[in-house]
């Protein structure tokens, strides 16, 4: 068994605590009021207070982060009985409802991220697998951020960049820290945010595309934005499984056995980049889980007009949004701004005060961080297209999505929704014009906010087509559907299946080695290592003195002068490392060869296992 009971109970305690916590918060003055997005919006609100509350703690007043977590537990708890006791003064003035159709969201994707969450990280007796082939690459440098906010003290050294402060948006692997100290359970403490999130998320977009319509809650608006979302993928994508249907002995035993991921893969060079958020934003990259919940929190805080409790809520969690996503900061400048104009003047201090007194720290924080790579951002004349025609491109990703978009620009009096798809449009601009990070496919972070600020008038065309009963139009409306979300549906299907591949991030031993190097080494001690993504020193709470090069690369670190140093080291044994210099050295399979060469640089031999060992140096 993975997990026990007892494990499990202190990570649902804390989090009852944060979204009591957050219920009570967003349920204040009726900033919401319908239970289950209440309750949605609750879970980041309170999710995101505990994790800063529990940082700054740490930072300032606790060494170890269980004592801070524990502490903000408590604090919380002690808040929510005081809001808890306004109830009783009549500071909600409405009683709440339940949106039965959020009740059906919010089951389907618990039980959805109940599934994905299950390949997301896969343990059994032989190691530690992944069933999400995009998330082979960042699983391990998000388990290394958790074990080491667990042991090192904060502000923390950069687990693939040990002379560097981290200087990273680290507050969901900070809360995975936070559920693994009082858990013991690292499996259960890396997902665990995930489950939270993932469903709350989708109840926050389904309101979020439903409220922007003009003079009504549109349901019909929000169902179709979250069912477009779930299903995104380059929409000319099942093409390249037709042959493989064809060669099928039925239509059964080809869906029972989906050819693989590489099918549809950004990493090709080919046409089809705009993947599914779900596989290659939400799970991979768990900042962005976060950072969309939250974005979409601060945005529907702001649409309640003249409610100063709202500008507040809202303006906390601008102010903690940098340490959860950088990208989302950016594209809320301009959403935030047109929001606030519907709100008296004077009542815009409740939004900008805790906006910056939190928020300024945090960009002084990254201000301080380390000169970066001169290749971190960049003109570019269109996102990942290569040889391809731009309009082709984007047709065979995306065609009829924008061409849906566009309507809507000309709905009438829908003024919120065209507003929002033209910002939509400013970000998918400014994502096929400038390069904002050494990956140029990095730039999907902010092509998907084109994306979702377009959806609600996507949705609302295709919501007034269906409601005009014309044949034809329900035949557009259908056909539309399909292509948008076929290639998605078979993404995520393929995904699911028990015949799904799977790929092993760490064997039994290197597990077993990460945890003794954690027994033998004190906390801010610096592993040097193979340059792999997945070293096992990931798993220890150590940093290492230089990690796998694509991460160092796409963090826009500059690391050549550590190369040198670590390539010289094993080749002639010439101990001289710039920055800080490592305490001790793994070797490994592929490290082994240099043995020879480094033996007068090592002091002791620490321990060894059938293909690794630890010298201290």
């Amino acid at each position: 068994m993975l997990f026990s009971v007892f494990q499990l109970i202190p990570i649902f305690l804390t989090f009852g605590v944060c979204a009591a916590f957050g219920y009570a918060a967003v349920t204040l003055r009726n900033v919401t009021e319908e239970k289950i997005l209440a309750f949605s919006a609750g879970t980041v609100f309170g999710l995101g207070t505990y994790a800063a509350l529990s940082y700054v703690l740490q930072l300032f007043v606790f060494q170890e982060i269980q004592n801070a977590s524990i502490c903000s537990v408590f604090i919380l708890a002690a808040i929510f009985v005081i809001m808890a006791a306004k109830r009783k003064t009549h500071v909600i003035k409405k009683k709440l409802f339940t949106d039965k159709t959020a009740v059906f969201i919010y089951s389907i994707f618990f039980f959805l991220g109940l599934l994905l969450a299950s390949k997301l990280l896969i343990v059994d007796q032989d190691g530690i697998y992944t069933g999400i082939s995009t998330a082979f690459g960042d699983l391990p440098w998000h388990i290394g951020n958790t074990t080491a906010f667990a042991e090192q003290k904060i502000p923390l050294q950069n687990p693939i960049f040990g002379s560097e402060k981290l200087r990273y948006p680290f507050m969901i692997n900070y809360l995975s820290a936070s559920f693994f100290v009082l858990s013991k359970n690292l499996f259960l403490s890396f997902l665990a945010p995930f489950l939270f999130l993932f469903p709350a998320f989708f109840v926050l977009l389904y309101s979020f595309c439903s409220s922007l319509v003009l003079g009504s809650f549109s349901k019909k608006t929000g169902v179709i934005s979250i069912v477009i979302f779930l299903f995104t993928a380059p929409m000319f994508g099942f093409v390249r499984w037709i042959a493989d249907a064809k060669n099928s002995d039925s239509i059964f035993s080809f869906l029972l056995h989906l050819p693989g991921a590489d099918l549809i893969n950004s990493q090709n060079g080919g046409i089809y980049q705009f993947l599914s958020p779900i596989t290659s934003l939400l799970l991979p990259q768990r900042s962005f889980l976060f950072g969309l919940a939250t974005a979409l929190c601060i945005l529907l805080f702001l649409k309640k007009e003249k409610n100063k409790t709202a500008l507040l809520l809202a303006g906390i969690l601008s102010g903690i949004l940098p340490l959860i996503h950088a990208y989302s900061i950016i594209a809320l400048l301009i959403p935030i701004l047109y929001l606030l104009r519907k709100h008296p003047p004077k009542n815009w201090l409740w939004y900008f005060i805790p906006t910056l007194c939190i928020g300024i720290p945090e960009i002084l924080f990254y201000r301080n961080s380390p000169e970066r790579s001169d290749t971190f951002f960049g003109l570019i004349s269109g996102w990942m297209n290569g040889d391809h025609n731009i309009l082709i491109f984007w047709s065979a990703n995306i065609g009829i999505f924008f061409l849906l978009c566009l309507c809507s620009l000309f709905l009438k009096k829908q003024n919120t929704l065209k507003a929002f798809a033209i910002f939509g449009l400013v970000f998918f601009i400014l994502g096929n014009s400038v390069r904002l990070a050494p990956w140029e496919w990095d730039n999907m972070k902010i092509l998907i906010y084109f994306y979702i600020f377009c959806l609600p008038g996507t949705a609302y065309v295709l919501t007034k087509l269906l409601e005009r009963k014309n044949k034809y139009a329900s035949v557009s409306v259908y056909v539309s559907m399909t292509l948008i979300s076929l290639t998605g549906l078979l993404s995520l299907w393929q995904i699911l299946l028990p015949t799904a591949s799977e790929w092993i991030e760490w064997e039994t031993e290197e597990i077993a080695v990460g945890k003794i190097i954690s027994e033998k080494t004190f906390p801010e001690d610096i592993i040097l290592s193979g340059q792999i993504h997945n070293s096992p020193v990931m798993l220890s709470g150590r940093s290492m003195y230089l990690g796998y090069e694509g991460h160092l690369w796409s963090h826009g670190i500059n690391y050549a002068e550590h190369k040198k140093a670590a390539e010289n080291f094993f080749l002639t044994g010439e101990n001289f490392f710039p920055g800080s210099a490592p305490d001790y050295v793994l070797v490994g399979p592929e490290e082994k060869k240099y043995v020879p060469a480094i033996l007068n640089t090592i002091k002791e031999k620490i321990f060894s296992t059938e293909n690794y060992t630890l010298y201290k140096l």
